[in-house]
């Protein structure tokens, strides 16, 4: 019993075809996915540079109610209204120290997204990379062993079909 030669036309086009399309899957994929990461790591640097905006204008807030103080405790015995003026101003730098810290939390776990997110990058490049070149090298060897294995040896008897049709 022998075993038929398997077409192998199909198989060298299938190799080639694939190779093509894990060329653009690996690809087009990747990009798409690290211009969505750029973006949101884009809206982490904003949210961050707010935060410190915050923590700037608390501190200018800290600063005046500091002089405030100084100079109410020069006249703390004629004037009780600022006395008051400062205790309110004080209460309420109280509660904004409150949302700057929960603020400050948040920066930090953004913090740590986008370091996961720029490592997330590098391995999508990375695996982006290493199938493109799969990609290009099943592409190409599919070609060139469907050119030398099928459509050389086709050309040649076309060729020696043309030689003895013309004698």
């Amino acid at each position: 019993m022998t075993i038929p030669n398997l077409p192998t036309d199909n198989l060298y086009k299938f190799i080639a075809l694939s190779g093509l399309a894990l060329m653009i899957v690996f690809v087009l994929y990747p990009i798409k996915r690290w211009s969505e990461a750029n973006i949101e790591m884009a809206k982490i640097r904003g949210d961050t540079v707010m935060i410190f905006r915050k923590a700037w204008l608390i501190n200018n807030e800290r600063t005046e109610l500091s002089k405030m103080e100084t100079k109410l405790n020069d006249e703390l015995k004629t004037n009780r209204l600022l006395l008051e003026e400062v205790l309110k101003a004080k209460n309420s730098l109280k509660e904004k120290d409150y949302d700057f810290k929960i603020s400050a939390a948040e920066v930090q776990a953004k913090l740590l997204l986008l370091d996961e997110q720029d490592r997330q990058k590098d391995i999508m490049l990375n695996i982006s990379i290493a199938g493109g070149l799969v990609g290009i090298a099943l592409a190409i060897i599919g070609f060139i062993l469907w050119y030398v294995r099928v459509q050389k040896p086709i050309d040649q008897q076309l060729k020696s079909f043309k030689v003895s049709a013309a004698r």
